[in-house]
């Protein structure tokens, strides 16, 4: 749990970049870059998607075999 409050903790950070420091969001590294802003945006995109086909994955493997064992024991 404290791995996945430390990946949002990323999404805040932005929001507070973007809100109290602006300039610094605003920055680009060469004339003909994006500003950090963007490429910080996008790379959380990415990530949530990854940590939800991660998700996906785990769910439909582990959770579907431990939900029918547990309907199992119930039935019975």
């Amino acid at each position: 749990m404290v791995a996945d409050a430390d990946r949002s903790d990323r999404v805040f950070i932005l929001i507070a970049l973007v809100a109290f420091w602006p300039g610094v969001a605003a920055t680009r590294r060469t004339r003909h870059s994006q500003p950090v802003g963007v490429v910080l945006a996008v790379a959380i995109l990415v990530l949530g998607w990854i940590l939800t086909w991660i998700y996906v994955r785990k769910a439909s493997s582990t959770f579907d075999r431990l939900s029918a064992h547990l309907l199992d024991e119930v039935a019975r």
